[in-house]
């Protein structure tokens, strides 16, 4: 019985199938010659627009992919989520909320910039970039790429591996032609490899250089297209303990934000990790 009523249900659909059909081939034969050109139009549209979208979800998928998580594994967060009330800095907090706001929206409007996030650990750095990464890719349609520096600089380091290295090459290319690329805990894996002066290693001096410099791409019209987001621990100057201790400045020229207000100082937060 149940069959049968499948089976029914089934030509029904089809034969509602087949009147919709009829009745739009009725339709079509009533458009005058410039309807029909427009009409034409309209459907080539949709299938260029129904491809965009299929090719674009294909590129996010292998940036998401490729992404390089730490310990924690792949994590997703919200401007949304981000609560101010958890602070005792509520106010610092709330500003801190509206810049990212803002900076997303420069993102999505197209502007290719340096954007820091500065502070001591476990003050909310990742947990604003992640937010402002989901803010991309709700509101445009701008590639993404997460990557832990730390577990990164594990795999570069891990010499003998060729299916490894070949991996961490791999890496590298898409991280020179993702959209918008996150630099998760810079400067951190810089003290790695029982290297007590926390200067970066030669391999991940040429890695970084390397992804840096192909960043720099502009357009056509000499406009900057691609997006730095860097989380770090690390002050940008100022002995052993920073980013131009640890990197080259050409590095740090290239992918650290200058400018005031594309940086987050997250000073007078609260460490929230229990």
């Amino acid at each position: 019985m149940d069959s049968l009523s499948t089976a029914v249900k089934k030509m029904d659909e089809d034969l509602s199938s087949v009147e919709a059909y009829k009745k739009a081939k009725e339709h079509l034969s009533g458009l005058t010659p410039e309807e029909m050109q427009t009409y034409i139009k309209m459907r080539e549209m949709k299938v260029d627009q129904e491809a965009y979208q299929k090719m674009m979800d294909a590129k996010r998928k292998t940036f998401d992919t490729w992404s390089v998580w730490g310990g924690s594994g792949r994590q997703k967060f919200s401007l949304d989520l981000w609560d101010p009330s958890q602070q005792v800095n509520r106010a610092k907090a709330e500003e801190l909320k509206l810049r990212a706001r803002k900076l997303s929206k420069r993102i999505i409007d197209g502007s290719g910039i340096n954007v820091l996030l500065a502070g001591k650990a476990g003050t909310g750095k990742t947990a604003m970039a992640l937010a402002m990464v989901e803010a991309l890719r709700v509101h445009s349609d701008k590639t993404v790429m997460f990557v832990s520096t730390i577990a990164l600089s594990d795999k570069i380091h891990n010499f003998y591996d060729n299916q490894v290295q070949e991996m961490v090459n791999y890496t590298k290319k898409l991280m020179k032609e993702v959209d918008v690329l996150v630099l998760d805990d810079f400067g951190s894996e810089a003290g790695g490899m029982g290297n007590s002066d926390k200067t970066a290693s030669e391999p991940l001096q040429k890695f970084f250089f390397e992804v840096a410099d192909a960043r720099q791409a502009k357009d056509e019209f000499g406009k900057r297209i691609k997006t730095n987001i860097v989380t770090t621990n690390q002050k940008i100057t100022g002995g052993n303990n920073s980013l131009e201790h640890s990197y080259h400045e050409k590095i740090i020229s290239r992918l650290i934000a200058k400018k005031e207000a594309n940086q987050l100082i997250f000073g007078g937060m609260e460490d929230l990790r229990e």
